[in-house]
């Protein structure tokens, strides 16, 4: 009868100042800022239940699966973290575990398609890699051209890419009549039709002669009606949501 050698893995406690992110893990999407705070107060008050899967290569420590419970722990100044080390494992076998790990996670087909990008960027950085943009979107379960949209977004906006990566969502309406997306192939259609209007290249815009004294007979009204210090009030409020990083002189 066959044998099955098992990979040796065993359990440390780690100091958290030795240890390295392995860059698979890197490409993977990072918690929400609520799920995050969530599980370093679960820490804070029950320990570190689950360990974190560290590999162990040249004498280097590369966590591949647990770094928002090493930043937990790190945030919670704890100077040690407990973890189950593999010492055996080849990287290939690292980057299938962490895509694996992933696929459980039920990331959205806007998250895959990402990973997928990511992966083929440290891929094409590889020299003797030749994998195809094909092969790399099929391990995830995506379409090649998702991931090519992911690309060109990645060109456009890449500020957009690590908001989608995230879990959060993009709108192409307005701010009256909101129209909130992931789909990569909608958001590079509306940033290329759009200018850039919501990505940081804001259109210039003018108001008309009649609009300027629309708004001057509407501000009279207020201070009619409210007093001065009322209508101050209300246009250091709308000044402070149009330039938040700008205040009105007092």
């Amino acid at each position: 009868m066959a044998t099955i050698q098992q990979k040796e893995k065993h359990m440390e406690q780690i100091k958290v100042s030795d240890l390295l992110t392995h860059r698979y893990a890197e490409i993977t999407p990072n918690m929400i800022e609520a799920q995050f705070e969530a599980l370093k107060l679960d820490i804070e008050q029950n320990g570190q239940l689950e360990p974190i899967k560290v590999w162990k290569h040249k004498n280097k420590l590369y966590v591949y699966d647990g770094r928002h419970r090493l930043k937990s722990i790190k945030e919670l100044g704890l100077e040690t973290i407990k973890a189950e080390v593999d010492d055996k494992a080849t990287e290939e076998e690292i980057k299938t575990r962490v895509k694996s790990l992933e696929n459980r996670r039920h990331q959205t087909p806007t998250q895959l398609a990402i990973m997928a990008f990511k992966e083929y960027k440290l891929l094409s950085e590889d020299d003797d890699s030749k994998e195809s943009q094909e092969s790399v979107a099929k391990r995830y379960g995506i379409s090649r051209r998702n991931l090519a949209e992911v690309k060109t977004l990645s060109e456009r906006a890449p500020e957009l890419v690590d908001i989608l990566f995230n879990g959060d969502k993009f709108n192409t309406g307005t701010a009256t009549n909101p129209c909130f997306t992931n789909n990569i192939r909608v958001i590079n259609a509306f940033v290329k039709d759009d200018t850039y209007s919501r990505v940081g290249k804001p259109k210039e815009c003018k108001l008309s002669q009649e609009e300027l004294e629309f708004l001057e007979t509407e501000a009279m009204k207020i201070i009619a009606e409210h007093g001065t210090s009322t209508a101050m009030d209300l246009a250091k409020r709308l000044f402070g949501i149009l330039k938040p990083t700008e205040e009105l002189p007092s």
